[in-house]
């Protein structure tokens, strides 16, 4: 334990002056992320937000906070960055390096209006810009926490072949990731991959988007009697486990859990459906998938359908 806390003592101030450093040696902006925001669709969104922002601003980026899931792309193993090559904390436990990141956020949060080396970005509302929050900053440093809401995306189109090169999963995930589209591939004429969120889904946001499976598969009998002149295959993703009914009469495979797998299993099926997720909007955007949104359980027949025509069948 005593040594534990050394430990820790010296990672803060060897951090600080490595700071102090880069603030008054660098000439662009630092960004740095110091709590997690969500899980992996969230993270991953954030840090490619953050990275258009850094490649179109002249700014770097580290993102300690991600270091749960660095392990799942090479590019970002280690080295959760972009825009520099100085990252001088891989000698550390991660998640030593991120608490400390995350204690220097907090303890900066309570003296806010007496800081004189860094600026404090938080965004926790959809009405804050965060890029005018960190434009506006006259500090090189930039301590951000929070998440970049809808409302201030910016467009991924300039950006994602970067991007889509720096979160590119680990090949050993390759298998498992290309299985359930060979398997489906090998009987369907198209696939569409389907996101079924439960879990957590039954009390955020009081459960708006929340949808029995049941609702789910009635959906997916939509889309398959649209699509008649074509055989279709489903790939569910799914947090739960799922029963499938015999007279849903669907070709379908269920994968429960797989987080990284699942997420890119679904980018490589032709079109997409699911409730308002991170999630599934990364793999429509890495995959450059077309992807219907569920909002509504009742009254989407015309709106699946124009989707259907436009997207998929055009």
């Amino acid at each position: 334990m005593y040594i534990n806390n050394l430990i820790k003592i010296f990672l803060f101030f060897y951090i600080i002056t490595i700071l102090v450093i880069r603030l008054v040696t660098s000439r662009k902006k630092l960004i740095i992320v110091c709590d997690q925001y969500g899980r992996l669709g969230n993270r991953l969104h954030l840090f490619a937000q953050l990275i258009i922002y850094a490649k179109n601003n002249n700014c770097t980026v580290w993102m300690p906070g991600f270091y749960d899931y660095w392990h799942f792309f090479p590019k970002l193993y280690h080295r959760p960055i972009f825009g520099t090559s100085f990252y001088p904390f891989s000698i550390f436990s991660p998640e030593n390096l991120f608490y400390t990141f995350n204690f220097i956020f907090r303890k900066a949060s309570q003296l806010r209006s007496n800081l004189l080396l860094f600026n404090l970005v938080y965004i926790d509302s959809s009405s804050i810009n965060p890029w005018n929050s960190i434009l506006k900053s006259k500090q090189k440093v930039i301590l951000f926490g929070g998440f970049i809401f809808h409302e201030f995306m910016l467009d991924y189109e300039s950006a994602l072949p970067e991007i889509n090169q720096i979160f590119t999963p680990d090949s050993l995930y390759s298998k498992k990731i290309n299985y359930p589209i060979n398997f489906l591939k090998s009987r369907c004429d198209l696939i569409c991959g389907v996101l079924i969120r439960q879990t957590d889904y039954r009390s955020w946001n009081e459960g708006k988007y929340f949808f029995e499976s049941e609702e789910y598969f009635k959906i997916l009998v939509a889309v398959k009697e649209k699509i008649k002149k074509l055989k279709i295959g489903f790939f569910i993703a799914t947090d739960e486990d799922q029963y499938v009914n015999d007279s849903y009469d669907i070709e379908c495979l269920i994968r429960v859990g797989h987080p990284i797998e699942n997420l890119y299993s679904l980018s490589l099926c032709d079109f997409l459906i699911g409730p308002p997720s991170s999630y599934i909007s990364w793999a429509s955007l890495y995959g450059d998938r077309p992807l219907y949104t569920i909002f509504e359980s009742s009254n989407y027949h015309k709106m699946l359908y124009s989707f259907l025509d436009k997207k998929v069948l055009k």
